[in-house]
């Protein structure tokens, strides 16, 4: 009965907090529906127009594919193996996410589900409470509260502008942008990570850390360093900021040694346990200094602000001198608009700042934040990334995480502002131009295709079944979904991924193309051939079919 009871005393505070925070409870509702609309239906089986199969969308499915890999067969040995490169050790990659779900399926939760269902909306009630927990800590007004969490859930860019300008129409996942809060759980690694960073946020709102404060801080900046290397190099900075702030400048120079250091040891075992540096580095450095790389097409492209004279100019200027002023201002021109492209209405945030700089100055958390967005800025403007360069914007993420702060606050000056009418107005004009891409997105959530079409499901059922053994997929496939789904190592697929981690697989790809030449390699035991797309001989030595179906046929090695 006391557990019934204490069940029934802990609704009915539910409900009163529902009833008394209508605002707040209206925000989550819808920010759920924005955001977990673009994920829970994936990985769900549907029969439409008599075909019949698995539904991953296609802004998830190669990612998603990818991960589904890690978590069904890299973690089957140790050293932990890439599952689409056989024999080669897993390193530099934020896999801690994809072990976690590798556990969950050890208690009878496939990896499909905790991936696109469990996890994702666990994740995002865990993010409203601590969302809601860090802005009632900033200020309690119910209007302000309001207003950052509009912006964490529903922050997003200017890209329809550019879509309704080039294309005539909300087209505005065409366009490659950092992170938005409505977006968020297109990456779900970025998603995850943003609970343990608003847990160090709400942290270091004490005015006091004790050491049980310092170990969860530490340990908030682990998980978030395991579950996205970008967002553990933002918010080390940011702690080591509040530190230098709070210790150094008012003489506290043992507190500052000590907690830096105890920071930094989190840090750097996270890196270590997570991302086998010293094995990664061997292919190269993970960034490098290339500055304006990622801003360049924004006058570049023609799908973005074409000014095709101040491209020529450029070039021009760049051949006969590097360090020209006219040079840098086209270059700082490309990085203001990338800012103001991807900031959307959070660009409100950057008038809140100069006004607090020219009434008095920022107070000290707010110092801590900007210092950290401009840090996130400069690596996301001035590196590149081994294998794909441009993944360098995953930091600006973290930026437009920090920035929902301040557009928050200059939009609720404006709705406790004494000239009511204007000021209200133009709160509404910034929440109507911050929804565009959210409608979009809402509508987009509901379209459905088949993904993987049931005669490669089964296919894949039956390859599963077999003794463990290396596949070889026919022709090459640029996903991983053989192994997420097989849950068996692949010789070679998807060669884009094996760029991020630093694997070489051209001479892999050399020798498959030459198959009907050289053979199959030894250590394969499976091929798996999809029919569509395939032109080669279905004969192969020292291989026979054990299954076809019309889509996929399966052999193994005598």
């Amino acid at each position: 009965m006391k557990i019934k009871e204490k069940l029934s005393s802990t609704l009915h505070q539910v409900k009163d907090w529902i009833v008394g925070n209508k605002l707040v409870s209206f925000l989550f509702v819808c920010g759920a529906i924005v955001n977990l609309g673009i994920i829970v239906f994936n990985g769900s089986y549907y029969c439409i127009n008599d075909k019949c199969g698995i539904y991953i969308g296609g802004l998830h499915f190669h990612d998603s594919l990818w991960h589904l890999a890690l978590a069904n067969s890299a973690f089957q040995s140790f050293p932990f193996q890439i599952p689409v490169f056989s024999g080669a050790p897993l390193q530099g990659y934020n896999y801690f996410l994809d072990l976690i779900i590798f556990i969950l399926a050890k208690v009878n939760i496939p990896a499909i589900v905790s991936y696109f269902k469990l996890i994702p909306v666990v994740c995002y009630g865990l993010l409203c409470y601590f969302v809601y927990v860090y802005a009632k800590k900033i200020n309690k007004s119910n209007i302000f509260v309001g207003c950052f969490l509009f912006f964490v859930f529903f922050g997003s860019s200017f890209s329809y502008v550019l879509s309704l300008y080039h294309f005539r129409s909300f087209s505005s996942y065409f366009y490659s942008q950092a992170m938005q809060s409505g977006r968020m759980f297109l990456n779900l690694q970025y998603a995850v990570s943003l609970v343990p960073f608003f847990g160090a946020l709400i942290l270091l709102k004490n005015k006091k850390l004790s050491h049980i404060h310092l170990l969860l801080l530490g340990l908030s900046l682990f998980l978030t360093a395991a579950f996205k290397l970008y967002g553990g190099v933002i918010l080390f900075f940011l702690i080591l900021m509040d530190f230098f702030i709070r210790y150094l400048l008012k003489r506290k120079y043992v507190k500052w040694i000590s907690h830096s250091t105890i920071i930094s040891l989190f840090f750097i075992a996270t890196i270590i346990v997570f991302y086998n540096p010293f094995l990664a580095s061997k292919s190269g450095a993970i960034f490098t200094f290339s500055p304006f790389a990622l801003t360049r097409p924004m006058i570049e492209a023609k799908d973005f602000f074409y000014l095709p004279n101040l491209v020529q100019a450029r070039y021009f200027l760049q051949s006969i001198n590097p360090f020209s002023p006219r040079l840098l201002a086209i270059e700082l021109l490309g990085v203001a608009l990338f800012i103001i492209f991807n900031n959307g209405t959070r660009i409100i945030g950057f008038f809140y700042i100069v006004k607090r700089l020219i009434k008095g100055g920022l107070e000290k958390d707010e110092i801590v934040l900007a210092s950290t967005i401009l840090f996130s800025t400069l690596l996301t403007i001035l590196l590149v990334q081994k294998g794909t360069w441009w993944n360098v914007v995953q930091f600006y993420g973290y930026t437009l995480l920090l920035m929902n702060y301040f557009a928050a606050m200059f939009l609720y000056k404006l709705f406790i502002s004494k000239r009511k009418s204007i000021s209200i107005i133009l709160g509404v004009a910034i929440i109507l131009f911050t929804l565009p891409t959210n409608i979009e997105q809402v509508i987009l959530a509901f379209e459905r295709q088949i993904s993987i079409p049931h005669t490669e499901i089964v296919a894949m059922e039956k390859l599963r079944n077999l003794p463990s053994g290396i596949v070889l997929a026919l022709p090459l496939q640029d996903t991983a979904y053989v192994s997420a789904f097989s849950q068996k190592q692949q010789y070679m697929a998807d060669e884009g991924v094996l760029t991020i981690v630093g694997v070489d697989g051209t001479e892999r790809i050399k020798r498959v193309k030459n198959i009907d030449v050289e053979g199959v390699p030894l250590g394969v035991e499976y091929l798996y051939i999809k029919k569509q797309g395939y032109k080669g001989s279905l004969e192969i030595a020292h291989f026979k079919t054990i299954f076809e179906n019309p889509d996929v046929i399966i052999k193994v090695r005598k």
